[in-house]
């Protein structure tokens, strides 16, 4: 991806930048860094391919856009829900530059995903951690009741941030495909998903590798 800013989305830089605040008070009941939420973030990606994106985080939201990673197609594949999906570990997915960029720059790793499915868009709904806290995950397994909590309340806070009518809010992507289109992603790559339940030493993630956490 270029390093150059797209220019049609630098008014979605401008917002984030400008609400920054706001976003922050809106997510500030997720953060906790006594558990290991250190960041939140969150995407709405429309069916007519624009974005709605919002971060805890405005460093990395600019190194995102100015990156033009919005349009990373091999990321965009592996990150999108396919079929029920509701829950996501990034440890399963397949590596690419956007996911290598938070870790290797920003330190950040070892994040969750919460997608709520509609009609006209699809929501994501993510907690990050540091790169070297994988013991995150079991906080999030044994929380799932809690963290979609979280996100009701996040969505009550941030109504206005996230209403998409001001269109200088959105990102317009030019490598749009999609979800429907995409066939799978790698999210339960069992040897994968299995050796890393080993590393954390989770109980439970034989329930996992079989789904019954990650679809509705």
């Amino acid at each position: 991806m270029s390093n150059h800013l797209d220019p049609t989305n630098l008014s979605a830089l401008q917002f984030n930048i400008e609400s920054f605040a706001a976003t922050e008070q809106a997510c500030q009941h997720i953060i906790d860094k006594q558990i290991g939420i250190i960041s939140f973030a969150y995407c709405r990606t429309f069916n007519n391919g624009t974005r709605l994106y919002l971060s805890n985080n405005p460093e990395w939201v600019k190194h995102y856009i100015s990156h033009n990673f919005q349009e990373d197609v091999a990321h965009q594949e592996s990150y999108a829900p396919s079929g029920n999906l509701k829950y996501a570990l990034w440890t399963g997915f397949k590596e690419d530059q956007v996911f290598a960029s938070l870790r290797d720059h920003f330190n950040l790793w070892h994040g969750f995903t919460i997608y709520e499915r509609h009609q006209d868009y699809v929501d994501l709904f993510d907690f990050i951690s540091y790169k070297d806290n994988p013991q995150i995950i079991n906080y999030y397994l044994h929380n799932l009741d809690t963290l979609d909590q979280h996100v009701q309340e996040f969505k009550e806070k941030a109504i206005d941030l996230i209403d998409p009518s001001d269109k200088r809010k959105l990102m317009v992507l030019k490598n749009w495909k999609f979800f429907e289109e995409i066939k799978s992603n790698s999210l339960l790559d069992p040897e994968k998903a299995k050796n890393f339940f080993k590393e954390i030493k989770f109980d439970s993630g034989k329930k996992f590798l079989k789904g019954e956490l990650a679809y509705e």
